[in-house]
C-alpha cells in the first residue's frame, strides 16, 4: 500500500515509512492518540473504503465482532469520522455514490 500511515488488522499503532515525509510521521504519532472510537472508524475505512457514510457504517455493523471494535450508534460512527475528516486523517475522494434513497452521498476515504 501507499498509505502514509501503516496500520495492521488487529493493532493499534500506526507506523510512517521511514521514506516519507515527516507529515506523514506526525500523521501516524496523531493516530496512535486517538480515542478508540475514532481509532475504530478510521481502521474500518482504511480496511474497507473508500466508503459513504452509510456504506461504512454497514461496514463497522458487519465487522464489529470479528475486529472486536467498540459498540457504537450510527450517529456516533457519523461523529468520529466527521471528526476525523476535522483531524486531516480522512478526506472527500471527490466522487459521490448514489444512496437507495437517491440522495448523494461524498465518499470518504484514508489519507
Amino acid at each position: 500500500m501507499n498509505d502514509p500511515i501503516q496500520e495492521t488488522l488487529f493493532g493499534d499503532e500506526a507506523h510512517a515509512r521511514t521514506s516519507h515525509p515527516v507529515t506523514s510521521h506526525e500523521a501516524a504519532r496523531s493516530v496512535t492518540r486517538l480515542p478508540d472510537r475514532q481509532r475504530a472508524v478510521l481502521r474500518v475505512l482504511k480496511l474497507f473504503g473508500p466508503l459513504h457514510n452509510d456504506g461504512l457504517i454497514e461496514q463497522y455493523r458487519k465487522e464489529k465482532e470479528r475486529m472486536m471494535l467498540p459498540v457504537q450508534t450510527d450517529q456516533s460512527i457519523r461523529s468520529r469520522r466527521s471528526e476525523l475528516t476535522d483531524l486531516g486523517l480522512v478526506i472527500d475522494t471527490g466522487h459521490k455514490a448514489i444512496l437507495e434513497s437517491g440522495r448523494r452521498a461524498i465518499v470518504w476515504r484514508t489519507v
